[in-house]
């Protein structure tokens, strides 16, 4: 029978084989997961080897094993979401960490370098749900202006009547000062929606709505050409470098 501790160290092998922690940093962050799962010691028996792709089926296990212990209500899919961002959390570098590797990396190999690295870290922690985006409904049809692709997302569903509820009692709040404020990123959060919303994502970013337009990318196109910025603008239309113009 699969165990919580047992499950904490295959996550901190893919973490480790993805370059996500280095082994200096296992330690700490073995302790932090020991934590939120309210354990006090650690899986002491042997561990396969494994390659995994994508986080998922890992974070599915474990997601499992807290709603089994009462660690969340797993009736509440935000409750689900927002534990995968905790334990996430504690498998992430620091914020100033990613962002003077993507500042490194933008000076000594040029942009795409930098934007391949995040995006691949956005995919490595499941801030990207890669494996989950697969499973989008999707199709073709055609309209007199070409084929058009439809798409049913699955990734992201749509607030269940509980969540709704639950965010109806909860009191009105100064701070973080908007869902999408820089605050957010740690904050373990107050209510269904806010818990740890950005803290699986801290590579020096600020959140800014609105601040990466089309014309903005269309922009950098032209200077600098075809990238993975391109990629990460689409997926993270939001997202802005907070120390560094990168399209400059």
């Amino acid at each position: 029978m699969s165990t919580a501790a047992y499950e904490i160290e295959r996550l901190l092998q893919f973490g480790q084989k993805k370059g996500m922690i280095a082994d200096l940093d296992v330690i700490v962050a073995r302790n932090q997961l020991l934590d939120i799962f309210h354990l006090d010691a650690p899986y002491e028996g042997e561990v396969p080897d494994e390659d995994f792709e994508y986080p998922t089926e890992l974070l599915e296990n474990l997601l499992d094993l807290a709603a089994e212990q009462g660690l969340f209500d797993n009736e509440v899919n935000n409750f689900r979401v927002n534990f995968e961002a905790r334990i996430m959390g504690a498998m992430m570098p620091r914020a100033g960490e990613v962002a003077r590797t993507f500042a490194q990396l933008r000076e000594e190999k040029g942009v795409k370098a930098a934007t391949d690295y995040f995006y691949k870290l956005c995919i490595d922690s499941n801030y990207i749900r890669t494996a989950q985006i697969a499973k989008n409904i999707k199709w073709n049809t055609a309209t007199p202006y070409g084929d058009l692709e439809i798409t049913i997302n699955l990734t992201k569903p749509e607030k269940d009547p509980k969540t709704i509820a639950l965010e109806k009692l909860q009191p009105q709040a100064g701070y973080p000062k908007c869902m999408l404020c820089p605050e957010n990123i740690g904050y373990a959060g107050r209510n269904a929606s806010s818990v740890w919303r950005t803290r699986d994502m801290p590579a020096g970013l600020i959140i800014r709505q609105g601040k990466t337009t089309a014309s903005s990318r269309s922009q950098f196109r032209e200077r600098n050409g075809d990238s993975s910025i391109l990629l990460m603008c689409t997926t993270m239309s939001t997202a802005s470098y907070s120390t560094v113009n990168i399209s400059r």
